[in-house]
């Protein structure tokens, strides 16, 4: 018969359970991201909501991109039926989309009719437990534009190693005009500035916007959203369709 998973998914899932997502296998509901500042991050956020992931055995699995499919497939129904949610960047919907594809979720007619609707999320993202952050955004851009930016001003202060925001400025005559969102998100993105240490600075950023993991209010809504749906499913308040 036809084999579960193409040599190629099958050489990417070992991969990704080598590298640590074999914790899946004693989940009772699993969040997939694609980041480094999110496996900081999101237990805080957690915490805020009042969600203990390791009471409720929801595992927090940060993927690479291409194991989506794979995965997808070992958590389905036809295999292991562990509910999963998926938290993406804002600028990859298409592409999500298409992993659902791949992995039997959905169908291609479906996904180029919600597009052609410009219903993208509302049609195919959300029914399938995906949820994308903002305006095409990642998260230090979500958080940063969603009204924390002196967070991670305070932040890369507080890790005068990374280099001054100032310095960053200042080394660069056209980046003295940006707004300060702008300014500080390019910081973040910028390899030899920011971009060595968001892992660290989203830590910081997510314990100071939620006053220590005890206020939930200014985490960015898909992350709740994201977060609460796979508690549903740990607990059994909802089933995956």
């Amino acid at each position: 018969g036809t084999p579960f998973f193409a040599p190629r998914q099958r050489s990417i899932l070992e991969r990704e359970l080598r590298s640590g997502a074999a914790e899946v296998f004693f989940a009772r509901s699993v969040l997939l991201f694609e980041g480094e500042s999110e496996v900081r991050a999101l237990p805080l956020f957690a915490r805020a909501l009042s969600i203990d992931v390791h009471l409720h055995g929801i595992s927090l699995v940060a993927v690479d991109g291409k194991a989506y499919v794979p995965l997808l497939r070992m958590l389905g129904k036809s295999a292991l039926g562990i509910p999963w949610v998926l938290l993406s960047d804002g600028e990859n919907l298409e592409e999500i989309a298409g992993h659902l594809v791949s992995a039997g979720r959905t169908t291609q007619a479906a996904v180029d009719a919600a597009k052609a609707a410009g219903r993208l999320q509302e049609d195919i993202l959300v029914p399938h437990d995906c949820f994308a952050l903002d305006a095409g955004r990642d998260l230090e851009g979500a958080i940063i534009y969603g009204g924390a930016c002196a967070e991670y001003e305070a932040a890369i202060t507080a890790h005068p190693d990374a280099g001054t925001l100032a310095a960053f400025v200042a080394a660069d005559a056209n980046r003295a005009t940006l707004p300060r969102e702008k300014q500080v998100y390019d910081f973040m993105r910028h390899k030899r500035w920011g971009k060595r240490w968001k892992v660290v600075f989203a830590a910081h950023v997510a314990d100071a916007i939620t006053a220590g993991g005890t206020n939930p209010a200014r985490i960015p809504t898909p992350i709740v959203a994201a977060i609460n749906r796979v508690r549903d499913f740990a607990t059994g308040a909802a089933v995956k369709a």
